[in-house]
């Protein structure tokens, strides 16, 4: 049996931010940006790697005192995915 895993709102906004952004972009940032709770953020980040798994993409790893990082080759498959939605 499969699973559909769909993005709400929300990580669809998180995941569109950490696309655009060149650089790290640290948990605190996001939550700050988007008005929530840390704990909101990482909660969010997981279903946004849910997700990128049922995709067939790297999950998204929180580098310890960087934040995250979204590499160049897969933002472009994650822009045509998230096209495709």
């Amino acid at each position: 049996m499969s699973i559909i895993y769909n993005l709400d709102v929300r990580c669809y906004e998180i995941l569109e931010q950490l696309l655009y952004r060149d650089g790290y972009m640290t948990v605190q940032q996001i939550a700050d940006e988007r008005g929530i709770s840390k704990r909101s953020v990482y909660y969010d980040i997981r279903k946004i790697n849910e997700w990128l798994e049922a995709q067939n993409i790297e999950p998204l790893e929180i580098e310890r005192k960087k934040g995250i990082l979204i590499e160049k080759e897969a933002k472009g498959v994650i822009r045509t995915r998230l096209k495709e939605i």
